[in-house]
């Protein structure tokens, strides 16, 4: 049988950056891992994707709506986009 793990869940499972769980369970930072699990603190609590239907529902306070915006992925877009602007602050000055 398939475990079916939920955004919720995942976050507790695997630690982003450094402290906590073993070397299999920290994602790196930077890595695609860490920034899904920053997007899912972010916005974890108000999104669903639902796989069968190929679809994101948002929750809107009294209900779970279809996404027919794509207002996910501007989400998705700009925590990106604060990673990359993290990742270069770290990284300006050294030579990677």
């Amino acid at each position: 049988m398939t475990e079916h793990v939920t955004i919720l869940d995942a976050k507790d499972r695997f630690k982003k950056g450094s402290g906590g769980g073993d070397k299999e369970t920290k994602a790196p930072a930077f890595s695609e891992d860490a920034i899904a699990l920053t997007f899912t603190e972010l916005h974890g609590g108000d999104l669903r994707y639902v796989a069968p239907w190929g679809k994101w529902l948002i929750w809107d306070g009294q209900r779970w709506a279809f996404d027919s915006t794509v207002a996910v992925f501007d989400l998705a877009r700009a925590v990106c986009r604060e990673e990359a602007a993290r990742c270069k602050k770290k990284t300006d000055g050294q030579k990677i």
